[in-house]
């Protein structure tokens, strides 16, 4: 999901937990961007010590309210509620028939409703149309 996205130029899998010099060279980064938030190793020292020491570390303000680990969750899993317990969970049937109600779905294409945010996904896909 992440490669999809038209500002990334490569995804390193498996990167070293404290970012070395020697990572950004091998992949010809200019620089290491991480939140601002703090992270550190298990003796406490910054994963970013190196880099920062280096001049090739870039920081990103939080964003309030954002959480970053449930968006990961809610990719991983596919669902806005991955955090509750799965006796809040619609059950099937009820699934199916809010996929069939009237509500979301135009009444005169019988389309989704949601299609109008298919824009603003294009927006994060190198302009690549829906097939």
């Amino acid at each position: 999901m992440v490669r999809a996205i038209k500002w990334v130029d490569q995804v390193v899998e498996n990167a070293p937990y404290v970012t070395t010099l020697e990572t950004l060279e091998e992949y010809d980064c200019a620089f290491c961007v991480h939140g601002d938030d703090i992270t550190v190793t298990a003796d406490g020292v910054d994963t970013y010590h190196i880099v920062k020491a280096a001049g090739r570390y870039r920081e990103c303000k939080r964003t309030q309210g954002v959480s970053t680990t449930d968006l990961v969750g809610r990719m991983l899993l596919v669902t806005k509620t991955h955090h509750e317990p799965d006796d809040m969970l619609p059950d099937a049937e009820n699934t199916r028939r809010m996929s069939l109600c009237k509500e979301s779905v135009s009444p005169w294409t019988g389309a989704s409703q949601f299609l109008a945010t298919t824009n603003k996904i294009i927006q994060f896909s190198n302009a690549r149309e829906p097939k």
